[in-house]
């Protein structure tokens, strides 16, 4: 069932995820990375991608751990927030 993107990290995450992917079909909150298709040297472009974004550290590793894009978007968030920028402040940049 397709569930579709609810904050501005989420929304943030879709785009990034079509773009390394190379697709335009509509990315749900419980997709997972890999089984739309990507591989190992899409995840190392997509987490540099992120670290940049969001100005977090995020590792290979905590990327493979997430089960989908919304079990990423919480981990991004809560890195966001414990270098204190709030999801919003990070959107705007």
């Amino acid at each position: 069932e397709f569930i579709p993107w609810r904050t501005s990290t989420e929304r943030t995450l879709v785009q990034l995820w079509r773009g390394v992917l190379e697709i335009d079909r509509p990315i749900g909150l419980y997709d997972n990375f890999f089984a739309l298709g990507g591989h190992s040297l899409q995840a190392v472009m997509l987490v540099g991608r992120i670290r940049e974004m969001f100005r977090i550290e995020l590792s290979l590793r905590d990327f493979f751990a997430t089960r989908d894009l919304a079990a990423l978007a919480t981990m991004i968030d809560a890195a966001a927030a414990a270098g204190g920028r709030t999801p919003e402040a990070l959107a705007a940049l």
